[in-house]
């Protein structure tokens, strides 16, 4: 949560959050899905990769 908080800016509006929250569910979503069905190992590695994922496009999503 403290990552987010790094990327996330405090001054985002409510649509702009609603935008955030689905990204990022539908996003974890389906990196789960790909893990559980081993297509993705579930290591270390792995969830670095996934959160530099998520950071550039939540910094997409905020520009």
């Amino acid at each position: 949560m403290n990552e987010l908080k790094v990327v996330v800016p405090s001054t985002i509006t409510d649509e702009e959050g609603r935008i955030l929250i689905y990204y990022l569910i539908d996003m974890t979503s389906c990196f789960a899905k790909r893990i559980i069905r081993k297509n993705l190992p579930n290591n270390d590695e792995t969830k670095e990769y996934i959160w530099r994922i998520l950071q550039a496009g939540i910094t997409n999503l905020m520009k």
